[in-house]
């Protein structure tokens, strides 16, 4: 996914999420914010916050810090394959 700074965001099988600011990459599973996971959906909001889905959560990323979303939250248990922008953003 290209997200409006021009950053390319790539999901991964066991890593987490990653992004590439066109000179190198960040990788969240370094210090466990994403550790182990597979991310199968990326999607930017209006807002510009990176949301991220996975096995059993979607993680909403603000530019600092990564939020966690469960079943504990109301999100149905199990994967998150797909993320879609509704009319609000």
């Amino acid at each position: 996914m290209l997200d409006s700074l021009g950053n390319m965001w790539a999901g991964t099988e066991l890593a987490g999420a990653m992004k590439f600011d066109g000179k190198q990459w960040t990788d969240w599973s370094e210090n466990e914010t994403l550790e182990k996971d597979r991310v199968y959906a990326l999607l930017e909001d209006d807002h510009g916050n990176i949301w991220a889905g996975s096995d059993d959560s979607i993680r909403c990323f603000d530019g600092n810090t990564w939020t966690l979303y469960t079943a504990e939250d109301g999100l149905y248990p199990g994967p998150v394959k797909s993320l879609v922008k509704d009319g609000s953003g």
